[in-house]
């Protein structure tokens, strides 16, 4: 019970669901006591403990808050993904939005389709339960979060001055080339470039150029 406790520890302030795949893969371990250990809630108690007793916590937020809120449709064939991919999903076979977006025979002006799409969702989309859950647990702590999330859920919830954003942001453009270092909030663009799509595809006219070098974005 001790080798099991320390592990639960070592990374219950990390991830609850991290603790559970280590304490699978401990094929050695009695089922039982497994079965005991992974209680939910005793879980949630440890991690509340640990974040009532932290001076200063490290969020890592990954496409699980997210999935867990709901939005699957970057991975999965749901009603919102085939809303978004429209008759590209049959067209090329793909069956999540992320299968789309590195689809080899997807043309420009598709490609562009379903990214638009995507950010529109983003900003319109309801504001995930976990995020507002987890705002609701680190409420007057020390805190610092680093995602590789791009759908901004974070921002809706926690201040900007508080999260890295490591593979960027679905809120801004920025040159393909990066011949300059300037970002394009693009809300007002994305809304108006959606109804620009033809048959999901966006025409080559309106597929946006950096400012600077006037490539293709």
């Amino acid at each position: 019970m001790e080798f099991y406790s320390q592990i639960i520890d070592m990374v219950v302030v990390g991830s609850v669901l991290v603790s559970a795949k280590r304490l699978e893969r401990n094929t050695f371990a009695d089922r039982n006591k497994i079965k005991h250990i992974m209680d939910k809630e005793r879980l949630l108690d440890i991690l509340k403990s640990k974040i009532e007793e932290a001076d200063a916590i490290v969020v890592g937020g990954a496409s699980g808050m997210s999935a867990a809120s709901g939005f699957r449709f970057y991975y999965q064939d749901d009603e919102v993904f085939r809303q978004m991919a429209g008759s590209l999903r049959e067209k090329y076979g793909f069956r999540n939005m992320f299968d789309g977006f590195y689809h080899p025979r997807i043309t420009k002006g598709e490609h562009w389709a379903l990214q638009l799409r995507t950010i529109k969702y983003d900003y319109e989309c309801e504001t995930g339960e976990t995020y507002t859950d987890l705002a609701e647990l680190l409420e007057g702590k020390n805190y610092y979060i680093v995602t590789t999330n791009q759908d901004t859920q974070f921002y809706r919830v926690f201040p900007e001055n508080r999260i890295t954003r490591l593979q960027g942001d679905w809120r801004y453009f920025q040159c393909k080339e990066c011949c300059h270092d300037a970002i394009y909030y693009n809300k007002d663009m994305v809304m108006e470039l959606n109804d620009k799509i033809v048959n999901d595809c966006l025409p080559e006219a309106y597929i946006p150029r950096c400012p600077v070098c006037v490539i293709l974005v």
